[in-house]
């Protein structure tokens, strides 16, 4: 068997249901209780992309922190 990177494993992690263990602080109720779905996990260089809303939705760059949606905003500024 071959083993798990760590990018591997993080992503693991968030699908069964570590981020509310790893970050209580910044995950709101509704995700601890249960009311917002995972939908997606990406995984980029340095971070992941993760996905969660009540209802799926596309992404929108205003309310985005993935910096490939906003990066080249800033170099047009």
């Amino acid at each position: 068997m071959i083993p798990y990177s760590h990018q591997e494993q993080l992503e693991r992690a968030c699908w069964n249901g570590a981020l509310t263990e790893m970050f209580p602080e910044i995950m709101p109720s509704t995700i601890r209780a249960g009311r917002v779905n995972l939908w997606q996990v990406l995984t980029r260089e340095s971070f992941l992309i993760v996905e969660m809303s009540e209802q799926r939705w596309p992404a929108e760059e205003l309310f985005s922190i993935d910096p490939y949606l906003f990066i080249h905003k800033i170099n047009s500024n």
